[in-house]
């Protein structure tokens, strides 16, 4: 074996010794040589006699701790060959092994500590810049992981394990065409790479070429089914085709396999939690952020899936973590829409978003800049929506979409969600298009693409960073204008979006500057509104568990937006409201067992609190009937929950926000025309609270006068927010053809 051969589990070089002068040496070296032929056992055996002798000598501590990595005992393998540096400082071959291992341990920081000093004694070594760059993709610097690969590649064209890291990166940094064809190049030198084969799977799922990347993973399977990477990829390419219980499977196994793999945890706790597994998604979750804590991004998981459950141990802390992160600009690639259900700051909203943009879907030029369009007839307006379907967005849509001007307008759709047997709701909304167009079998460029083959005027994105959404498609820009609306409750934070559409409550003049779109301000309220909603017959008081007498305050929000402080609220509304009960939605089991343990800690009766399965729209619109207030959330509103409580004349009791998803009930509200249901403050909030279900003959004429005015009020004036949304469509292109950059639209009524 040279002086400078490589073991293979580490990827690292062990340098010989010079001639043994003691008798420490000696046994060191017989070793050694076990070591070359590959008795493991026999080689620890003779470097701890070694150690007998002389118990600080470096090169049999550092043997040993690549004997310990080579059977993954990485940790001890960290603590050897650390002391072996202690007494030979300046060894190129341990610095760079005690930086692998380190790695290998998660502990990246000091391991780029190590190996820029390996670097500095050898600084043309391809091996330890490799090394190098795995330590600083674990600490998510992914550019300089870049440059330190590409140095490794410059020096050794034909490293195959650099180009594979380095493609991982670029993976990582959600620049999928660019790890595609770094596997493609390392797949040309090593057609039988397992490590390029499960690289180029990564980077077909992120391509959203989810079946050919299970086929790459297959590949790979079948050669080594004891693969874990693969195994790993394979369960997000069945997360990304809706196969959780499936997904699960393969990330459990990959982890069997590998247990260091700690990016793995997150994506299982999302699958766990699709399948009902919540209490083992928190745990998988908890593990990632144990072995990762300063890992923002995971940080942001594990408040997003507590907050789907109402588990609110050491919420508080983590939510506080989170917002100053955010402001001291730290969250890297976190959740854009998980923030909105915990900060009430639009500042904070709009940091995140621009991490998120920037993280997920930067600026794509690869189809290059967008040939000006010759005005045509009609102005061509395409919808991209996951959620044009019996879905909230799909429900207050689709009156909208069927009254809109075929004359004057072209109407696209590019539906990018779920299709379901019997959703009368999906063809209702299909219909109202001249052209819909399923893209779930189509990548971003494609979709891109086709919107600019079309001449597609103003792309309008009804999804946005919510479940399902394809803003990679606008960041290609698809369209001359592009439009952030409904769905997605903030900004996008993204420079390819031009403008957001919104009303004088949702985002005041003053709060412009939380937003990286202008704002399009409609006269009104700026959320549709179906007239035709079916509402079907009102149930007893029985038939839907609820008690025959006493107050029933009411909320059907999801149980994310509840949070400790509102419910706080509630519970001190609910002591000082004698037989009141509070009638929440139940999301999951788990949230029933949560919250009604938190009632009891706040000392009120579990039972209190009544929970109301989910059933259809029509059977929910009925049952709330038989509420006597609802009562909102804060930092996340109730939106499309607002306007069925207001059309079946249930008074809604807001606490209006600072952000975007904090103003919707009121600007419901006020379109609605009860303004005096918004509050400022919370003593304001429970103080009203408390007034109205003691006066029920007050609460009688304020369900009363929403009965009264609802066909009248702007709220659910469909036909005149129709027509207010197109002249904002025609004011955005008008502003193009005119060579004119977007800037803030304010309509008349």
């Amino acid at each position: 074996m040279s002086n400078k051969s490589m073991n293979k589990t580490m990827g690292t070089t062990v340098l010989t010794p010079r001639a043994p002068v003691m008798d420490a040496n000696l046994l060191f070296q017989s070793g050694y040589l076990s070591h070359q032929k590959g008795d493991l056992p026999q080689a620890e055996r003779w470097y701890k006699q070694a150690l007998t002798l002389a118990p600080r000598h470096p090169h049999a501590l550092h043997m040993l701790g690549v004997l310990a990595a080579q059977v993954g005992q990485f940790d001890q393998a960290t603590r050897l060959i650390s002391e072996a540096v202690r007494h030979a400082p300046g060894d190129f071959s341990m610095l760079n092994n005690l930086g692998n291992a380190l790695v290998k341990c998660e502990r990246f920081a000091e391991a780029v500590e190590v190996l820029d000093r390996a670097v500095a004694l050898v600084p043309d070594s391809p091996q330890v810049l490799n090394n190098r760059g795995n330590a600083l993709l674990g600490l998510r610097r992914y550019r300089d992981a870049v440059l330190s690969y590409q140095k490794a590649i410059d020096l050794k064209p034909d490293y195959v394990d650099a180009l594979c890291n380095q493609g991982k990166v670029y993976a990582s940094f959600h620049f999928p065409n660019d790890a595609l064809d770094c596997a493609d190049k390392a797949l040309a030198m090593a057609p039988d790479s397992l490590s390029a084969k499960t690289l180029r799977g990564h980077a077909l799922v992120a391509l959203q070429r989810a079946q050919e990347a299970m086929a790459a993973f297959g590949e790979v399977l079948m050669v080594d089914d004891s693969y874990a990477d693969a195994h790993w990829g394979r369960g997000v390419a069945l997360v990304e085709l809706h196969q959780y219980a499936m997904a699960v499977e393969s990330f459990e196994r990959s982890l069997a396999l590998k247990p260091a793999l700690t990016e793995v945890y997150p994506e299982l706790a999302e699958a766990l939690f699709k399948v009902g597994r919540h209490r083992d998604a928190l745990s998988a979750v908890q593990t990632a952020v144990e072995r990762r804590p300063d890992n923002i991004k995971w940080v942001m998981a594990q408040v997003a899936l507590q907050a789907k459950v109402c588990a609110w141990d050491q919420l508080q802390p983590r939510l506080d973590r989170l917002l100053a992160a955010s402001r001291a600009g730290q969250l890297e690639d976190a959740s854009a829409f998980a923030m909105l259900g915990i900060s009430d700051d639009p500042q904070v909203n709009r940091l995140t978003a621009e991490s998120t943009a920037k993280a997920r879907y930067p600026v794509n030029v690869q189809l290059g800049a967008i040939a000006p369009r010759v005005a045509g007839d009609k102005t061509r307006v395409a919808y991209l929506s996951a959620d044009l379907r019996d879905h909230a967005v799909g429900r207050l849509m689709v009156e909208t979409l069927e009254l809109h001007d075929h004359q004057r307008f072209e109407w696209v759709a590019f539906y990018c969600g779920k299709h379901k047997a019997g959703d009368t709701m999906h063809e209702r909304v299909r219909a109202s298009f001249d052209h819909f167009i399923d893209i779930n079998d189509k990548n971003d460029v494609e979709v891109a693409q086709l919107a600019r083959d079309m001449g597609i005027d103003i792309l309008v994105d009804l999804t946005g960073y919510t479940s399902f959404g394809r803003p990679g498609i606008l960041a290609l820009r698809a369209a001359p204008v592009q439009v952030n609306y409904l769905g997605y409750p903030g900004t996008m934070g993204a420079p390819y979006v031009d403008y957001i559409l919104a009303d004088p409550v949702v985002i005041p003049p003053e709060a412009r500057e939380h937003y990286t779109e202008k704002v399009v301000t409609l006269p009104h309220a700026y959320q549709p509104n179906d007239r035709k909603r079916v509402v079907a017959h009102t149930p007893t008081r029985a038939e839907a568990g609820l008690p025959d007498t006493g107050t029933v305050f009411a909320c059907f929000n999801q149980n994310y937006k509840i949070l400790p402080a509102t419910f706080d609220a509630w519970m001190r509304i609910l002591q000082q409201v004698p037989g009141s009960v509070l009638w929440l939605l139940e999301d999951t089991p788990l949230v029933v067992e949560n919250l009604r343990a938190e009632a009891v800690k706040r000392g009120v009766a579990g039972e209190r609190i009544v929970f109301a399965k989910r059933v259809p729209p029509p059977e929910h619109l009925a049952r709330q009937r038989l509420a006597d207030l609802f009562l909102d959330t804060l930092p996340y509103n109730a939106h499309t929950t607002t306007s069925d409580a207001l059309w079946v004349g249930l008074p809604v009791l807001t606490l209006q926000g600072q952000a975007f998803a904090g103003r919707v009930a009121a600007s419901l509200l006020t379109a609605a025309g009860v303004p005096e249901l918004i509050t400022h403050t919370t003593s304001e909030y429970e103080a009203l609270a408390v007034a109205l279900a003691l006066d029920p003959a007050r609460l009688t004429a304020l369900r009363e006068r929403l009965l009264a005015q609802r066909d009248t009020c702007p709220l659910f004036d469909t036909p005149r927010l129709t027509r207010d949304i197109e002249r904002a469509y025609e004011a955005m292109v008008q502003r193009h053809a005119q060579g004119l950059p977007p800037e803030h639209i304010a309509l008349s009524a």
